[in-house]
């Protein structure tokens, strides 16, 4: 029995993993598939830890497919069962996640600032330096987006402490972009370009990494557009117009590409999608198809039967009539026979008379 189980468990971290890995594909609706698959394993053996990676996958690509709705549901779902199933890590990264989502929206943005500030308190419990960096730089960027440049720089500033040398890049791109934005807001110009060129170097770098996929790379491009800007706003603030001008230029060339990245990640899903609704078809035609190949063996069998009960039939009033004939023509014999007989006494009796 506990053998069988642990196969179930085994099974359900498979199929797990094969969504996370789809969802990383660009594959969302065969990720979903999934998921939700693994989902009614995970709910018949009570697997609370499943449960809530489950959701999270999830909820992920609801947000994606920017349906935000489903995706805060989701995300909830899977912080309930983290929580039952004492999975800190994960409630950590549920709290940022649906953080994420809340302040999307104007009228749930002040929870979602609670959120993040949740994630970082759990963060800071496990001593993960790398969760609690990632919460501290969504709210320094929630912040420098509101003006609120003093808020910002509450966060920025432990966060700054927390990224070293193996911090991922995007991470080192964030914080030195998000910090290049705040000294330029406190009118330090030299730190301002100081933290701006670190981030656009860090990007420029993985924008060219062939191992990166095309969500990181636009993501990239993003910052990228965001640094430039910062400098143009930098030198126009120096009276330098034409650097100014030379940095806008190459802000709006990078929001391009950008989104042509993201475009081609749209392509992609579009011809994942039309590819497996190709598929569908052609297992719909070949169904089809599969009846009425079935449709026509069962009439060629009935018509067989049919065939050989009229053969049968006509085969038996052949010999039934066969036979009937041989019986007349035997009893014709008879009766001609009889006449004979018949004849030859009359004329006997007629001689004798």
């Amino acid at each position: 029995m506990l053998q069988s189980q642990s196969l179930v468990s085994d099974s359900i971290q498979s199929y797990i993993a094969k969504a996370e890995k789809l969802q990383e594909e660009y594959k969302y609706e065969q990720s979903l598939e999934i998921a939700k698959a693994a989902l009614q394993n995970a709910k018949y053996n009570n697997d609370d830890q499943s449960l809530a990676h489950i959701y999270n996958i999830i909820a992920k690509n609801y947000e994606i497919s920017e349906d935000n709705n489903k995706a805060k549901n989701n995300y909830s779902r899977a912080l309930t069962h983290a929580r039952s199933s004492n999975s800190t890590v994960l409630e950590t990264d549920l709290y940022n996640n649906l953080a994420r989502v809340y302040t999307k929206n104007k009228s749930t943005r002040i929870k979602g600032v609670a959120h993040y500030k949740k994630s970082y308190d759990f963060a800071f419990k496990l001593n993960d330096t790398s969760r609690m960096v990632r919460p501290l730089l969504n709210l320094g960027e929630y912040y420098i987006k509101k003006n609120d440049f003093e808020s910002a720089y509450q966060y920025l500033s432990p966060a700054r402490k927390l990224v070293h040398s193996k911090s991922s890049n995007l991470v080192k791109t964030k914080l030195n972009g998000l910090l290049g934005r705040y000294f330029l807001s406190v009118r330090r110009y030299e730190k301002s370009e100081e933290y701006t060129n670190e981030a656009i170097n860090f990007a420029i770098s993985e924008t060219k990494n062939s191992q990166n996929n095309d969500e990181l790379i636009s993501t990239y491009y993003e910052e990228l557009a965001i640094a430039y800007e910062t400098k143009s706003e930098l030198y126009r603030k120096q009276k330098d117009f034409q650097k100014a001008y030379n940095y806008q230029k190459k802000q709006f060339q990078n929001i391009l590409k950008a989104k042509d990245f993201k475009k081609l990640k749209e392509l992609r899903r579009a011809n994942i999608k039309y590819e497996v609704d190709l598929y569908k078809t052609k297992a719909k035609k070949a169904e089809s198809e599969q009846k009425e190949s079935e449709s026509e063996v069962l009439k060629w069998r009935i018509s067989i039967i049919l065939g050989i009960v009229l053969i049968l039939t006509s085969l038996t009033f052949l010999i039934s009539s066969y036979r009937n004939n041989l019986q007349k023509k035997k009893l014709n014999n008879d009766l001609i026979d009889k006449n004979k007989e018949l004849i030859s006494a009359k004329e006997a009796a007629e001689q004798v008379s």
